[in-house]
């Protein structure tokens, strides 16, 4: 039988499950709008895309505007789809609706609410992504204002899921390095039983020795690789 997780270092890769978390812009698509900068004034300072806004230090009295973020005609008219991340995506999804396992894959994007729900998964549809499937969910990080940082706000999320016990294998897919070093780490602490995760899983899946972490790194083409 196919396996949804492709791995090639471990005999218990059908103990548990597995869940994938994905990034939205430039690892499902590219995409083109900006976040402002503007000080205390209120005059704009600069606008800064996706990549640039994730290790933005911004200056007391400056604030950001996400209104082309949250846009959803914006994001719908001109994200354009990474192919290879858009059929890799698929075929997660298609796997595990063949296999009927309960296996989750979740976009986990630094962006907050869009203001047109429906449309924004609209373009999901319309590039051949099931968003619609029971085994899929965006997970917004921007609305986690508390969490300054968008690797932590993404290490928040993870842990969320990861505290159920229902998954020994873990993936996330990121153009973002640092997001990824963050992923990382967090799988060293957890494996190093810094949190009672791995008991959980063990508790349900007696086989499972380790949960097994993959950063996968995607370029601008769409492919990924997995961060050494």
């Amino acid at each position: 039988m196919k396996q949804l997780i492709d791995l090639t270092e471990t005999d218990n890769s059908i103990a548990g499950n597995a869940i994938s978390f994905i990034d939205i812009d430039e690892t499902t698509f590219h995409t083109f709008a900006k976040i402002g900068v503007y000080d205390r004034d209120n005059n704009l300072v600069t606008k800064l895309n996706n990549q640039e806004f994730n290790t933005h230090n911004l200056e007391n009295g400056h604030h950001y505007d996400f209104s082309e973020f949250r846009d959803s005609k914006i994001f719908n008219k001109t994200s354009k789809p990474m192919d290879l991340m858009v059929k890799k995506i698929q075929k997660l999804i298609d796997c595990i609706k063949l296999h009927n396992k309960p296996e989750k894959v979740i976009f986990l994007t630094a962006r907050a609410d869009f203001k047109d729900k429906d449309l924004f998964l609209k373009t999901f549809r319309q590039n051949g992504i099931d968003i619609d499937d029971a085994s899929v969910y965006v997970e917004r990080t921007g609305n986690l204002t508390n969490i300054k940082n968008v690797a932590d706000r993404k290490r928040y999320v993870i842990l969320k899921y990861l505290n159920t016990g229902n998954y020994s294998a873990v993936r996330m897919y990121d153009d973002d390095t640092n997001n990824l070093k963050t992923f990382m780490e967090l799988g060293k602490e957890i494996n190093d039983g810094k949190f009672d995760i791995l008991e959980k899983v063990k508790a349900k899946f007696p086989r499972v020795k380790k949960i097994f972490f993959f950063p996968l790194k995607v370029d601008e083409n769409g492919k990924a690789e997995r961060l050494k």
